[in-house]
């Protein structure tokens, strides 16, 4: 409740701003106004023009009504300025209650402090026409104009609250739909990047084994070739039915954990390679994933499972493997190094690069580095990213 009330707070400046007709409101103010005009000329035309000053003078004050559709405040000068000439053609009375039907317009559309004025000014005004006025029934003509000038002030501050509530619906609504759709994408990019791990890891392996089988009769080798493609097509299956469940239900908690902690991360970076024939060494500090906090794990994470995916794609076994892990500086950095003493090979599977893109803005996104390229010796990814 107390959330709620402090909104309407803040909203109260938005509410009593200067405000402009809406398009329904515009065209009805236009129609109402030529009918008016169209009245005004046909009863001249039907009793006669007695006097042209007094007739030009009406025009104006329901001419006056229209620059609302440009500026509401223009109109509230305007007839304020028409009052003020009125004297000269013994017009008070006709000018008041056009005062009188403008605090509509000037409460539906003005600012707060154009509102204070007019009101101040129109009071002014009646006041003085009224003492100046010697009619027997001047104080009837005073108390009515008040009434219209009060029924139109309310029939103005309803208006102003019905169309403001119904904007500032309209607005939350449309905040509402942009969020969901940021969510969705969120959502949609998460997928993909899960998609992604799963496919490009699992199917690398699997093409390599499968390769694998092909160049060798060793006995220990295939069924070694074997186990790995078995369990790689385990650990899909599983993945993608984690990745189908999150598609159903984005409760991540509802499902088990893909990669798991760094410490998993990097046992199955050594072991995905050793099959397949790489000389893999691992070097992690005691407290380099200590206390770190959970996106920064997940990146840990998916840097180490797509730095196997390369090397299995690019890098011809055997190739020698050195992944760090250690604290420097107030950061946590991971290098991942591979020698190439044979030129870098065509990938079994396609690769668009999605996976190093997708590191590079997470690790921008979580105000790290990264850098990944040919070192004098080999090819070094570096990422780093910062402790809190």
């Amino acid at each position: 409740m107390k959330g709620q009330h402090r909104e309407r707070i803040r909203s109260l400046p938005t509410a009593w701003s200067a405000q402009r007709p809406t398009r329904v409101e515009g065209w009805a103010l236009v129609g109402l106004l030529a009918a008016a005009l169209v009245a005004s000329l046909a009863l001249a035309a039907v009793d006669g023009i007695g006097d042209p000053r007094a007739l030009t003078f009406e025009l104006l004050l329901t001419s006056a009504f229209l620059l609302v559709i440009w500026n509401a405040t223009l109109t509230a000068v305007f007839l304020l300025a028409l009052t003020a000439l009125s004297p000269l053609i013994d017009a008070q009375q006709v000018a008041l209650l056009a005062l009188a039907v403008g605090c509509l317009v000037v409460l539906r559309y003005c600012s707060a402090w154009v509102q204070a004025a007019y009101l101040g000014a129109f009071l002014a005004a009646a006041a003085a026409i009224h003492r100046l006025d010697q009619r027997p029934d001047s104080m009837a003509t005073f108390s009515a104009v008040l009434m219209v000038a009060a029924g139109a002030s309310a029939t103005g501050i309803v208006l102003r609250a019905v169309i403001t509530k119904g904007t500032r619906a309209r607005e939350e609504l449309r905040d509402a739909r942009r969020l969901n759709a940021e969510l969705v994408q969120q959502e949609r990019q998460r997928i993909a990047d899960d998609l992604h791990d799963v496919v490009a890891h699992d199917l690398t392996v699997i093409a390599m084994h499968a390769r694998l089988l092909d160049r060798t009769d060793d006995p220990r080798e295939r069924e070694r070739s074997q186990a790995a493609i078995i369990a790689s097509a385990r650990q899909a299956l599983v993945d993608l039915r984690r990745v189908v469940h999150l598609a159903v239900d984005a409760r991540e908690e509802a499902a088990p954990s893909m990669a798991g902690s760094v410490s998993v991360a990097v046992q199955d970076f050594r072991s995905a390679l050793e099959r397949a024939g790489y000389e893999v060494e691992v070097e992690v500090a005691p407290d380099a994933s200590e206390g770190l906090d959970r996106l920064t794990v997940s990146g840990l994470e998916r840097v180490i499972r797509e730095a196997a995916t390369n090397v299995l794609k690019h890098a011809p076994a055997p190739e020698r493997v050195r992944l760090e892990l250690a604290r420097e500086d107030g950061m946590v950095a991971l290098r991942i190094w591979n020698s190439l003493s044979r030129p870098a090979r065509a990938s079994l599977v396609p690769s668009g690069g999605y996976g190093t893109a997708r590191i590079r803005e997470r690790a921008g996104l979580l105000g790290g580095t990264f850098s990944a390229g040919r070192s004098t010796d080999g090819w070094l990814l570096d990422v780093s990213f910062p402790l809190s």
